[in-house]
């Protein structure tokens, strides 16, 4: 039980921090000889310090606590079907190094896998002087067993979905590593901010390549009973509509994906539709991608225009039914397909209002957000959540009092 109490103590002054020893003993129940000792513990293995002190109500000066960013990083990667991303992490959420490049430069998994060690030995390089690789994580759009960290499906990328990714990077660094759901790793992001702790109902939607959902419930990620929870992108939205890789037909994201975006521009240019999303595309169909989209919507293209319009709307049934059946105080909303224009933010306002029960609708906050990087941070919290056993006191982290 000692443990369990460093580690709940170290996990709330990373949600807390800067704080107090007094403070720490607001959320938590033992006395405050015991947190000292604890803090005193987590002082000289360098993992916090002390930064500065704040005048309290008995006159004295109280020691502010927080992580020590020198302590540790980790190595986290955003494994997109478009966009690859990878950097090293400290402690206290700051990126310490970051590389990008489009996917398909990685080849294929054989000469991915030396292009992505390459990328860590050399990150490490620069890094490893001042702080100590605590793990690697990874952040990907599939199916994934927690039970025993595996991946299972990989659908926009398939020729990766053998490749153990765990036991690979295990081997070659010898530290741990854990793999996740990159929607579920921005819902980690977006509700663990430093110094307010854990938003308790939240979920994140992402639009991208296709659509990723990230749940929030008490504080804990919702995962389902293997690992399936939160495939938004796999609601009905049309009945017997388009069809779709997960063998159905009518899915969400089939129509409000960026993918279903492009493929609809494509398909009405094919049709003979006139618009200037093919000029941004130098002519050709296939170039066609969300930056034309973007683009030629700021030339008030009419095919962009209505796309967009009915990629809104589509969403705003999603929204309506995560706001119907959860009942979140927040729903964030990140991924490329937010970024082509505001226009479809406000059009899934109008949408899900349309939709959702109002009683519930008028408690939801519905955001975009504010972190291009929210997978990566989301996953260093996931790597950290586990070396530091937090999600064993996440009850602490929340806010609750615990009793030891």
């Amino acid at each position: 039980m000692q443990t369990d109490n460093k580690n709940t103590l170290l996990n709330l002054i990373r949600l807390y921090g800067p704080v107090s020893r007094t403070k720490l003993a607001d959320y938590i129940s033992i006395s405050i000889p015991a947190i000292s000792n604890h803090v005193t513990e987590l002082l000289e293995a360098g993992i916090i310090k002390e930064v500065g002190s704040k005048q309290s109500n008995g006159g004295r000066k109280a020691v502010l606590l927080d992580m020590n960013k020198e302590y540790g990083y980790t190595i986290c990667i955003d494994f997109g079907q478009d966009i690859f991303r990878i950097a090293a992490i400290n402690i206290n959420n700051e990126i310490l190094e970051k590389r990008i490049l489009p996917s398909k430069e990685l080849g294929d998994k054989n000469t991915g896998l030396i292009k992505i060690q390459s990328m860590i030995e050399e990150i490490n390089q620069k890094i490893s002087n001042h702080a100590t690789l605590l793990g690697i994580g990874i952040g990907i759009s599939g199916i994934i067993n927690y039970q025993n960290n595996k991946l299972v499906i990989m659908p926009n990328l398939k020729e990766w979905e053998n490749v153990d990714l765990v036991a690979t990077f295990h081997d070659l660094f010898k530290v741990p590593v854990f793999i996740d759901d990159s929607a579920r790793m921005m819902a980690l992001w977006e509700s663990v901010l430093p110094g307010n702790g854990r938003y308790q109902d939240l979920v994140f939607v992402s639009v991208g390549a296709g659509i990723g959902t990230g749940i929030i419930v008490s504080g804990k990620l919702l995962r389902g009973v293997n690992g399936g929870a939160g495939e938004l992108g796999h609601i009905i939205v049309e009945e017997g509509g388009l069809p779709c890789g997960c063998g159905n037909r009518g899915c969400l994201e089939q129509y409000a994906s960026v993918t279903s975006m492009v493929n609809r521009a494509k398909n009405a240019i094919k049709d003979g539709v006139m618009s200037s999303i093919l000029t941004y595309a130098n002519n050709d169909i296939n170039q066609i991608d969300s930056f034309c989209l973007e683009k030629a919507l700021k030339d008030q293209d009419k095919l962009a225009y209505t796309i967009i319009i009915e990629a809104g709307n589509y969403l705003g049934i999603g929204l309506s039914k995560i706001v119907n059946l959860l009942n979140p105080e927040y729903i964030i909303l990140g991924g490329g397909g937010m970024n082509i224009s505001s226009i479809i933010f406000d059009e899934l306002i109008r949408s899900a209002n349309l939709r959702a029960m109002s009683t519930s609708m008028k408690h939801t906050k519905i955001l975009i957000s504010s972190k291009e990087e929210s997978g990566l941070l989301g996953t260093s919290i996931h790597v950290l959540d586990n070396i530091f056993k937090f999600n064993s006191c996440m009850h602490a982290a929340s806010g609750n009092i615990l009793s030891f």
